[in-house]
């Protein structure tokens, strides 16, 4: 981008939140247009370079600023391009990429991209309940949770049919969610404004969400990975999981009742 752009961007009052917005865009649009080339000329060195736009996006991530929304300062505009590039230019990089190196690309950006979005919901509803309101963790459950459900979906489960993604890519958002899980067992699971209520609380109304949405992904595991299994773990960490819950529950109960 030329300098003059740059001194002008710079300039803007919110230039220190938009500025990683502004690099994700520019690498967005600069990496497609690599990919382009690099197709059109059989330049493989530069399609090979397209193949640092995941990691220099989770660079950026981490670079912005801490406690603003994805989607502040020109952020509305980056990171939805760069959803919309990602699938395009991992299609694009089949031809160059090295064999093994494909599928934790595509992981690592949606992976990014789910956790961008959940970082999104999190800080917008903390934004407008009092401080520690469990309406906040339900926003850190929320997203992931229908990620997990989407992926079950006939149509999904077609498009996203290789191991890597029903196994690996929906695997470490089934881990986020039991540990989501028992970090809940933490929550005194406030519900303000409204009155809190056993089980019909935004807490626990959440907990059954995300123990479903657990079920419905181990349901559809491959049978490999399932027989691969102890056969005795998966009853036991859910005994284990729902005992804890019960237990919350009980004492969230008493906290608010008593």
């Amino acid at each position: 981008m030329p300098p003059l752009i740059w001194h002008a961007l710079a300039a803007r009052p919110d230039a220190a939140v938009a500025w990683p917005h502004w690099q994700v865009a520019w690498l967005t649009l600069s990496m497609a247009a690599a990919a382009v080339v690099a197709h059109w000329r059989g330049w493989r060195v530069l399609g090979h370079a397209t193949l640092a736009t995941v990691p220099l996006w989770l660079l950026l991530a981490i670079a912005g600023p801490q406690g603003v929304a994805p989607s502040a300062g020109f952020g509305w505009i980056a990171w939805p391009l760069a959803l919309l590039a990602h699938p395009w230019l991992a299609r694009a990089q089949a031809r160059w990429i090295p064999e093994g190196l494909g599928a934790p690309l595509r992981l690592g950006g949606w992976w990014l991209f789910i956790a961008l979005a959940t970082r999104e919901c999190v800080l917008r509803v903390s934004a407008v309940v009092a401080p520690g309101s469990s309406w906040v963790d339900l926003a850190a459950m929320a997203l992931p949770a229908l990620v997990l459900f989407a992926s079950m979906l006939p149509a999904v489960a077609r498009r996203w049919a290789d191991a890597a993604w029903r196994v690996a890519g929906c695997g470490a958002i089934a881990l986020y969610l039991f540990a989501w899980l028992w970090v809940s067992d933490t929550r005194a699971g406030d519900a303000a404004p409204l009155a809190w209520l056993p089980l019909l609380n935004p807490l626990e109304l959440a907990a059954g969400i995300a123990l479903l949405a657990l079920a419905a992904w181990v349901r559809v595991l491959p049978a490999s990975w399932r027989d691969g299994l102890a056969p005795a773990l998966l009853p036991v960490v859910g005994g284990a999981t729902a005992f804890g819950l019960v237990t919350a529950s009980v004492l969230r109960a008493c906290h608010h009742l008593a």
